[in-house]
């Protein structure tokens, strides 16, 4: 993944929080398959250490035209959901979730993960989570990614949706501000 690369070869004076972003692939392996089919994503020989990271990226394909995304926010403690068309998570975050307790028995051999202090979040409208407007139906993708991009450099997410004359219901316009 470009996100990957690019934070693989960041310094720390380059503003990039550790992350970890999973491919496209990760969620439908886990939810058809379970946890021993993905645990090679993070095998010793990749030196992947997720519970090393601040945040972790799950991509979310929904059905056959939607892309949401699901985040490991080991910074505030909690499993996070972002959909730009305000979704429910639909289970995603208990399957993330479930994920994480059998990395962490297995990597870190922990019989049981105490995650009470961790919470589930689902990013609505009201808190100022991005919205891809009723009338674009096609930009949940660039959503999906620009809300990674933005999190992984420790940035604020915000979005305005601004109206092209030319394309009135596609033309979407993101902006962020660094907190």
């Amino acid at each position: 993944s470009l996100y990957q690369a690019r934070n693989d070869a960041a310094t720390a004076g380059d503003g990039l929080l550790p992350c970890y972003f999973f491919n496209t692939m990760f969620d439908p392996t886990l939810v058809k398959h379970g946890y021993p089919r993905v645990r090679r994503h993070t095998a010793a020989k990749h030196k992947i250490d997720i519970f090393a990271q601040a945040l972790i990226f799950v991509p979310i394909h929904c059905g056959t035209n939607h892309w949401t995304l699901a985040v490991v926010n080991s910074l505030d403690r909690r499993f996070e959901y972002f959909d730009s068309c305000g979704g429910p998570d639909n289970g995603v975050l208990r399957n993330v979730r479930s994920y994480v307790a059998e990395e962490m028995k297995d990597k870190r051999g922990v019989a049981i993960w105490d995650d009470s202090d961790w919470t589930d979040h689902v990013w609505k409208y009201e808190d100022g989570t991005p919205q891809q407007g009723k009338k674009n139906g096609s930009d949940c993708g660039l959503f999906m990614l620009k809300t990674a991009d933005l999190l992984s450099q420790n940035a604020r997410v915000d979005v305005e949706q601004v109206l092209s004359p030319k394309h009135p219901s596609t033309h979407t316009a993101l902006v962020s501000a660094h907190v």
